[in-house]
């Protein structure tokens, strides 16, 4: 595998995530415009058609409704028939109330039965325009019970100009007393289509005749819509050419076919969109692809400047100099402050070795010398010799347990060793030692079977042994040795009847024990002391007690040799 550093590596990383993204980009951006142009403009036209369609037939059933009501209404038809029971101003304001509430108002117009208008919110001259029209002709003939509805092609000033007209009889029983009209006006249907997002609105009657435009001011009324040539598009697709231009249409009939609504929204201005995004997409991505490769520099550089940072402090550490942290990212920060922090424990288990492996020499040396002592090797010697003599199995006995003590303390190299094990060193030292001292000395070794096993440190006993004959001897003193389990905790103590210690010597030696310095006398069991603390913990080591004699207890955690292999 090629070697690649890692400024490249992350310039080429995010040379190739940036190019991915933009990629996926640019496909999101021509899906999402291909679907907008083909889909939601459908959608959006369709939606808006309904909003417009609900507002249309809602006034005109209004109108449609209250017509009806309206020309069976007592009053009205008093008003009409010119009974002297009429209420002139309560009609005016009953057509005038009706009008003003609706979205789409209208001018109303109520006539008798000779064509004379009775009530109206028409000015005077656009009164005139009305009764010259020829509407009044159509009305008279329509059915009676009907509602005649017709385009209005009135064009009345003062803004009163209409573009739909709703007419009903006014019956008095089966006589025809009078009309009622309602005239749309033509500026509330065009703000209420104003008002729509779609492009361009046509509304019809039942026969096509345009009742109103958005471009009405250019279309000739008179004609029918949409023409031949616009029908069969309208019905096959839904789109629409007019002069060129393509629409998106939408045919709508309401109130039982009596009106249609064509609305249409222009696809060019959707292409239009559709391309300009397109062009702007394609700008972006050069854009991009060209300012990638500096921003990728950039940011390779500002990575691998800290990078390095980090290295040079890193290497500084390692040499025991004492740097200030960089302050580039926070991550490098924690990561050098963990390197610290090893290293300060690679510093302190390298002490903490060396120093246990000084005890650990120390302690053979030590044991090598109280066996070689010229005393103890004489006596063994003495007892040999008369030994041999009296019981030659016993000699062979005492020969072995001082070949197995020497072997023991020169060649057993572990630094922990079973419990049973240091127990058969030491039951082999004591009973060499009984020769030296005969009935001057008992001992007792009280071990369960389920504990020898335990790990130990080597040679961890025989110094508190020591300590019980060097400083503990009286006339006769017995020495006892036992071992159990608390909890995850291995208890070994080492008991004897001897001299004691007095309270201020026995404090100064509790404190001691945890001191560098001690006395020479004493060198055993701080050795023991210190070797447990180093292997295991503070939780761990001697504790001295002396009433009726010294009590030694070692706490030590409990291990199986299994465990440990």
């Amino acid at each position: 595998m090629r070697s690649v550093t890692y400024k490249k590596y992350i310039e080429y990383s995010f040379l190739r995530y940036a190019l991915s993204i933009i990629v996926i980009l640019f496909i999101m951006m021509i899906a999402f415009l291909s679907f907008n142009f083909k889909v939601l403009e459908h959608y959006e036209n369709k939606k808006n058609t309904l909003k417009l369609l609900q507002v249309l037939e809602k006034q005109f059933l209004s109108y449609n409704l209250a017509l009806e009501n309206l020309s069976k209404d007592t009053e009205i038809i008093n008003l009409v028939s010119g009974s002297s029971n009429s209420h002139p101003s309560e009609v005016n304001r009953t057509l005038y109330n009706f009008v003003n509430a609706q979205d789409l108002k209208a001018n109303f117009v109520l006539l008798d039965k000779d064509f004379n208008i009775i009530s109206s919110n028409l000015f005077e001259s656009n009164k005139e325009l009305f009764l010259e029209s020829r509407v009044l002709e159509k009305v008279s003939a329509a059915p009676l019970n009907n509602t005649y509805i017709t385009p209005s092609r009135l064009n009345y000033d003062y803004e009163q100009e209409s573009s739909l007209i709703f007419a009903h009889a006014v019956m008095n029983g089966k006589e025809k007393v009078g009309y009622l009209f309602f005239d749309v006006l033509s500026k509330d249907i065009e703000n209420l289509f104003m008002r729509s997002p779609i492009d361009s609105i046509v509304l019809t009657d039942r026969y096509d005749h345009i009742i109103f435009y958005t471009g009405k001011k250019s279309v000739d009324l008179t004609l029918k819509y949409p023409g031949d040539k616009y029908m069969n598009t309208f019905s096959k697709n839904g789109e629409i050419d007019i002069n060129g231009t393509k629409y998106q249409g939408q045919i709508n009939t309401f109130i039982d076919g009596q009106f249609t609504l064509y609305t249409m929204v222009s696809k060019e201005i959707q292409r239009r969109s559709f391309y300009y995004g397109l062009w702007f997409i394609i700008l972006s991505a050069f854009i991009m692809l060209f300012m990638i490769p500096y921003i990728t520099r950039r940011i390779s550089e500002k990575n691998v400047s800290a990078i390095e940072e980090m290295i040079g402090s890193i290497t500084q550490m390692s040499h025991g100099k004492k740097v200030e942290h960089p302050v580039v990212f926070e991550e490098f920060n924690k990561l050098l402050s963990s390197f610290e922090m090893v290293l300060a424990e690679k510093e302190a288990l390298i002490k903490n070795n060396s120093e246990l492996s000084e005890r650990k020499r120390i302690m053979e040396i030590k044991q090598l010398e109280e066996q070689f002592n010229p005393h103890f090797l004489f006596n063994i010697l003495e007892t040999l010799k008369y030994q041999i003599m009296i019981d030659k199995d016993k000699a062979v006995e005492m020969v072995l347990a001082f070949a197995g003590l020497m072997r023991y303390s020169i060649y057993y190299g572990s630094t922990v060793v079973p419990l049973g094990t240091d127990i058969e060193y030491i039951n082999d030292y004591l009973m060499l030692q009984k020769l030296r001292y005969n009935r001057r000395l008992t001992y007792s070794i009280d071990i369960p079977d389920e504990l020898q096993e335990c790990l130990i440190p080597k040679l961890l006993l025989q110094p508190i042994v020591e300590n019980s004959l060097a400083h503990g001897l009286v006339d006769v003193i017995h020495i006892t040795i036992r071992a159990e389990c608390s909890a995850d905790m291995l208890i070994i103590s080492v008991e004897d009847n001897g001299k004691g210690i007095d309270s201020q010597n026995l404090q100064l030696l509790r404190e001691s024990l945890e001191k560098d310095s001690i006395y020479k006398e004493h060198i055993g069991l701080y050795n023991s002391h210190r070797v447990v603390k180093l292997l295991y913990g503070n939780r761990y080591g001697l504790e001295i007690n002396s009433c009726h004699g010294t009590l030694i207890t070692v706490r030590l955690p409990f291990v199986l040799e299994s465990e440990d292999e």
